[in-house]
């Protein structure tokens, strides 16, 4: 997503206005509502009380199943990803400097983590440091309350940019023309996008605030490709509920059903070739359920976050990783 430039005349720090907070909240929600759309000519449907409503967690036998295969895929490691805080504080008292630290283990930084520490001598240490906690698939929120308090920033009353809750899940920029959801966690927006991974066109890193080294297609497609491969792009299905009902409404309207192709960073879903297993980066993932809830977090095991390929990778190579450790 683009961030536009802020506005130089306005304070970062004023308000932000109950329409524009309810406009990124409510965004978020019905995108997370795990809701099918309603087809073509069927009575509409109000999805936003349903969404309010829902108040109990859902697919719990799902969750303890998506907890136990994370624990069991690190369990070589500790049973998670980050490593102990301890360790971090011993090496700041024996004056063991690390020769490489990373802040954040976002898109940037885990793929810096696993290719540097790939590539490390024998001997170098190197850190990635995460300012929100590690998220275990099974434990995201699914509940309006839930995702609510997982706001890093009050967004109304007297609470409004107030930081109430430093290992928040989503952290929200407020703009005057774009506001920005970003995820803050081991794996950063990976943990709540919407796992769709689209190349650039060829025009956008032709323009000229971009290095000439990094203008020239040619050169930036192996990366791009390598990237579709770590991340297992696949195309998204062309049968879903939402697909079928816009077919149905071209039909009725008698318009050709032209369909973008689009490829999400999403395990398929159970069919007899795919029941799950573990992937080349020694993580047990599960096949897709269609709940909707990529964008508040996967309970099920099936996105693949930054969690599920470059920060193992990082991991068992060497890297050692902090989480709720912030950079002044």
């Amino acid at each position: 997503m683009g961030l536009s430039e802020p506005n130089p005349q306005r304070d970062p720090s004023s308000p932000v206005s109950r329409r524009d907070g309810l406009k990124v909240v409510l965004a978020s929600l019905l995108a997370s509502s795990g809701m099918a759309p309603a087809a073509f000519g069927d009575p509409g449907l109000d999805h936003l009380p349903q969404s309010l409503a829902r108040t109990h967690d859902s697919g719990t036998p799902l969750k303890s199943r998506a907890i136990a295969d994370y624990q069991r895929s690190t369990a070589s490691l500790g049973g998670r990803l980050a490593s102990s805080l301890d360790e971090l504080n011993h090496a700041a008292a024996c004056d063991q400097p690390y020769d490489v630290l990373i802040i954040g283990s976002g898109y940037g930084g885990a793929v810096c983590a696993a290719r540097l520490s790939a590539a490390m001598r024998p001997g170098t240490r190197l850190a990635v440091l995460e300012r929100g906690r590690e998220w275990v698939p099974g434990t995201f929120p699914d509940t309006f309350a839930n995702l609510m308090r997982e706001s890093r920033y009050g967004l109304f009353g007297r609470s409004r940019n107030a930081l109430r809750n430093p290992l928040g899940l989503i952290d929200f920029t407020f703009n005057d023309e774009v506001h920005v959801m970003n995820g803050s966690g081991l794996g950063g927006g990976s943990l709540i996008n919407a796992g769709v991974a689209v190349i650039p066109d060829a025009e956008v890193f032709q323009q000229p605030c971009w290095p000439m080294d990094l203008q020239d297609r040619d050169v930036l497609m192996p990366h791009f490709e390598a990237v579709a491969q770590m991340l297992d792009l696949r195309p998204v299905p062309c049968d879903t509920t939402k697909t079928l009902a816009l077919r149905r409404l071209a039909a009725r309207l008698k318009r050709p059903a032209i369909a973008t192709p689009a490829f999400v960073t999403v395990k398929p879903q159970r069919s007899a070739h795919y029941q799950g297993g573990v992937n080349r980066f020694g993580m047990l993932q599960r096949p897709c359920e269609l709940c909707g809830d990529c964008t508040s977090g996967c309970n099920i095991g099936a996105k693949n976050t930054l969690a599920f390929n470059y920060l193992p990778l990082a991991r068992r190579c060497g890297a050692q990783i902090f989480t709720q450790t912030e950079v002044d």
